[in-house]
């Protein structure tokens, strides 16, 4: 009877080094995985910052051209008093702002001159979700990593 205690003993041991070397395989492999996959992530994120920056780039292109062009139109000289009304003094001043928008072309600048800068304003506060996204991914997975209970 001690016999077949110990031979039914060595064989769970030995079951459980199988299923133990087994285990230890899966886990190298799936921390393989896993390695793979963060570069992967890493690289889209990469990918999308690069992204975001050459769009906020090329809109703060837009918004300084749209300067530009708003400070040439206020330099160039203003045709047949267009802008501007003679007082009885003789000396021009400037019409209000619901008169200088009631010209078709002015109104359009300026409302794409809004959108521009609503778009600009929207495109950084995506900035600032993705960062804060970032920062909080970055500090899980150092806290994760610190713990030794995640695999890296």
């Amino acid at each position: 009877m001690a016999k077949r205690s110990t031979s039914r003993l060595k064989g769970k041991s030995i079951t459980i080094s199988e299923e133990n070397e087994r285990l230890k395989g899966a886990n190298q492999r799936l921390t393989k995985e896993n390695d793979n996959l963060k570069g992967k992530l890493a690289s889209e994120n990469e990918k999308a910052f690069r992204k975001l920056r050459t769009v906020l780039a090329a809109a703060n292109m837009c918004s300084e051209n749209a300067d530009h062009a708003v400070a040439q139109e206020k330099e160039r000289p203003i045709r047949n008093g267009a802008g501007r009304s003679k007082s009885s003094t003789g000396q021009t001043k400037p019409k209000t702002k619901p008169e200088i928008l009631s010209v078709p072309e002015i109104k359009q600048f300026w409302e794409m001159i809004l959108r521009q800068k609503a778009f600009l304003e929207e495109m950084n506060q995506w900035i600032a979700k993705a960062v804060n996204a970032l920062y909080v991914f970055a500090k899980n997975r150092d806290l994760i990593s610190s713990r030794g209970g995640g695999r890296s």
